[in-house]
């Protein structure tokens, strides 16, 4: 169940730029275009988003 607060969260992620950093974590950063799969329930997940987390 998606709570007011994620839907606030996916509505962000969904209007970035592809190229906009939405992770800045320590030495890990993460575009949009990065994180787009993890939204989509049909997607692979990308390799760079899994060699992080």
């Amino acid at each position: 169940m998606i709570t007011p607060e994620d839907l606030t969260t996916i509505q962000y992620i969904n209007s970035a730029p592809q190229s906009k950093t939405l992770v800045n974590y320590i030495v890990y950063k993460a575009t949009k275009e990065n994180l787009d799969c993890l939204l989509d329930d049909k997607a692979l997940v990308n390799g760079e988003v899994c060699t992080s987390f």
